[in-house]
């Protein structure tokens, strides 16, 4: 410690750099997020309390505020941390597998997906019911799906520009798959025999992955390298 440091009251303390910084804000968001979701899960919207929401995640209630600024703000944040995880990192990643390996891709994906929405599904419920009834809630739900499908529909036509992925109108496509991942799961439980008591969720994912890959159509049997049908 020299003369300087003593008169100031000791040692400096490193300040931290913008990235640094960056990466505890997000950190911090995680955080509360992760804790709005427990919350909204067990309580409900209506129920659930911002300052719940703050003890569960470890905080003060003001600094959930400085974060988000309303209860809606966090009901985004918890739908986000869970809507589109698992999708675009794997497609990205998908990219660089060898040509053969399409299904088993496909599959892990639609298997992460449909046990996430298996432990969360009351969650899910809750907010496409918040999505009818709070219109400035459905318009940044709205904005943020948007965004996403733009993110996926980009992945795809890279595929299409490399010669792995067909040509298709990918707005269509991107969409009805949401919706058939989504459906499978979040309206399973009115089925008299639901699909997911009968199968696990690899099961189920993996004849997904076949039909969504090759149709209801048999696919031609392939010639062996000896000449005869594979």
């Amino acid at each position: 410690m020299n003369e300087r440091s003593f008169i100031l009251g000791g040692p400096r303390v490193p300040r931290l750099t913008a990235q640094a910084r960056a990466a505890l804000t997000q950190q911090r968001r995680q955080q509360i997020a992760q804790a709005a979701l427990e919350v909204f899960s067990a309580r409900g919207y209506g129920e659930a309390t911002v300052r719940e929401i703050a003890r569960r995640a470890g905080v003060a209630e003001g600094t959930v505020y400085l974060y988000f600024r309303s209860k809606r703000d966090l009901l985004v944040a918890a739908w986000e941390s869970l809507a589109f995880a698992g999708v675009l990192g794997p497609l990205r990643q998908a990219e660089a597998v060898p040509p053969g390996s399409e299904e088993r891709v496909l599959a892990a994906i639609l298997r992460d997906q449909f046990q996430m929405l298996l432990r969360h599904g009351s969650f899910f419920r809750l907010v496409m019911h918040r999505a009818d009834v709070d219109p400035e809630f459905r318009r940044r739900t709205r904005a943020r799906v948007r965004q996403f499908l733009a993110e996926v529909t980009e992945l795809l036509q890279r595929g299409v520009r490399r010669g792995v992925v067909a040509r298709l109108d990918f707005e269509v496509v991107v969409r009805a798959l949401g919706a058939l991942i989504r459906g499978l799961v979040l309206f399973d439980r009115y089925d008299p025999k639901p699909l997911f008591d009968c199968y696990p969720p690899e099961v189920v994912a993996r004849e997904v992955a076949r039909f969504v890959l090759y149709g209801l159509l048999p696919r031609p049997r392939r010639t062996s390298r000896f000449g005869g049908r594979g």
